[in-house]
């Protein structure tokens, strides 16, 4: 009877050796496994900050840059996912901020900003959320402003209606190339060239 207790504790022992070896190698590889795919991401998350580091980024903007340069479609996943999850990229901010620079040094319309944040890949419920805070009041008196900013390179007064109708023309479509709605950029047109023409007029009568 006891030999076979000691045959039953080294069958024991032996199953116990080798369980904690295959937990032993089992740790390893899962060591190795996180090695490789930390040197794997590596390089493309520091392309990744580098490019953020230049400017804010879409998400899609951001992934399709990195695909660009030839990153495994698994590595590049992994670090854009940590750095949504870090805040890095947020769309939302990122649409704002686009919204708020692009029609304060662009003079862009509404309308051209969605379609350029949808190319980026924001989504529409972003879009909306960042261009919510531009009002109808907000939309007309940029257009008229870049129509003011068109006007000023009028250097003398039309010498007649053909001239004045092709500088009225030029400004309606500078307006309408930024998305401006057409029938309020020939109103403002004609309203801005009748003022420059005003201001010309006089300046010739006070000589």
């Amino acid at each position: 009877m006891p030999k076979s207790s000691d045959s039953d504790n080294s069958a024991e022992s032996t199953a116990d050796i080798i369980g904690h070896l295959s937990e032993a190698i089992s740790r390893v590889d899962t060591s190795r496994s996180i090695a490789q795919e930390e040197n794997a991401v590596r390089p493309v998350r520091s392309r990744a900050l580098r490019l953020l580091d230049h400017r804010a980024r879409s998400e899609q903007e951001l992934r399709d840059r990195l695909l660009e340069a030839e990153f495994p479609q698994a590595s590049v996943d992994t670090v854009i996912a940590d750095l949504v999850e870090s805040g890095l990229i947020d769309d939302r901010r990122f649409a704002e901020e686009w919204v708020r620079q692009r029609r304060t040094r662009r003079g862009k319309s509404r309308r051209v900003l969605r379609e350029e944040l949808r190319r980026k890949g924001v989504s529409s419920a972003d879009c909306d959320h960042a261009l919510a805070e531009v009002s109808d009041d907000d939309e007309r008196q940029l257009t008229r402003r870049v129509a003011e900013d068109r006007a000023r390179r009028i250097r003398t007064a039309p010498a007649d209606r053909k001239e004045k109708y092709a500088h009225l023309r030029r400004i309606a479509a500078a307006l309408a190339r930024r998305g401006f709605p057409a029938g309020m950029s020939q109103r403002i047109a004609h309203d801005v060239v009748e003022e420059r023409i005003t201001e010309l007029s006089s300046d010739l009568d006070g000589e």
